[in-house]
């Protein structure tokens, strides 16, 4: 979010986003036949009328209430975090609770609905999501100290999600030329940043001393023991026209080094 205000940056879209945007009008469809309510496309971003910064991008909206109606695809290892259908904001995740909340807000609706299919099953869930004036005042209140704090002086903010923030901050314009003094705690960033850069080559050579070593004791056998207890496998499969061996640890071994 930070690289997006201060430098423009868009996270580029990955499969899977891309496959929940292409199936919205398919999830829409199966919400309208199960709840016999018309939905139309929300069309462009909204903005609130009087509250700064707020605003909501919308998949489809309730002619005339302007209600929401927010789309997912939930994958099988996400399908635990949602209720059952019916079981109104408990039911939904967190996240998406607050995304409803807030297009609420902006839309100024009585309720908010959202739309859940279940990708593996098949099953869709559908909820509602009703306004909620606390959270809302705690959302404006975190959405305005972020931008005091790190937009307006356009200081990152604490990284939370390595991978994902080394990407958004990529787009950071480079004046390679430019020298600044780092602020307190960048030392110790340095020798960690060295120590752990070395344990990993030291471990990816001790790892590979150690599978040829395992290997070679197995002598072509696929399974290894240990105290009677099996170990180690020795597995091999074609990837195109290349046969690969594989080294694999059992991970019910209780064997202690």
């Amino acid at each position: 979010v930070w690289a997006e205000k201060v430098w423009g940056w868009r996270q580029p879209p990955t499969p899977l986003m891309q496959r929940g945007h292409d199936l919205e009008p398919l999830v829409a469809g199966k919400w309208m036949d199960a709840t016999g309510i018309s939905a139309a496309d929300a069309g462009p971003l909204r903005y609130h009328p009087h509250i700064e910064r707020m605003f909501a991008t919308l998949d489809y909206v309730i002619p005339g209430s302007d209600a929401p109606v927010e789309c997912k695809v939930v994958d099988r290892w996400a399908a635990s975090r949602w209720g059952p259908s019916g079981s109104g904001a408990s039911g939904v995740p967190d996240h998406y609770e607050l995304q409803v909340r807030q297009q609420i807000e902006v839309t100024g609706a009585e309720v908010g609905h959202v739309a859940a299919l279940l990708f593996d099953s098949w099953e869709l869930r559908v909820y509602e999501v009703e306004p909620d004036d606390r959270v809302i005042d705690l959302l404006v209140a975190g959405v305005g100290a972020f931008w005091r704090r790190f937009v307006e002086p356009r200081r990152p903010p604490p990284v939370t999600d390595p991978s994902r923030d080394w990407e958004a901050l990529k787009s950071v314009p480079l004046e390679a030329d430019r020298e600044i003094d780092l602020p307190d705690g960048a030392a110790d960033l340095v020798a960690t940043w060295r120590s752990a850069r070395a344990d990993r080559k030291a471990a990816a050579q001790v790892e590979a001393e150690a599978r040829a070593e395992l290997t070679a004791m197995l002598d072509g056998a696929g399974r290894g023991l240990v105290n009677g207890q099996h170990a180690i496998t020795l597995s091999e499969h074609y990837r195109g026209d290349t046969l690969v061996r594989k080294l694999t640890d059992n991970p019910r071994w209780e064997g202690h080094a």
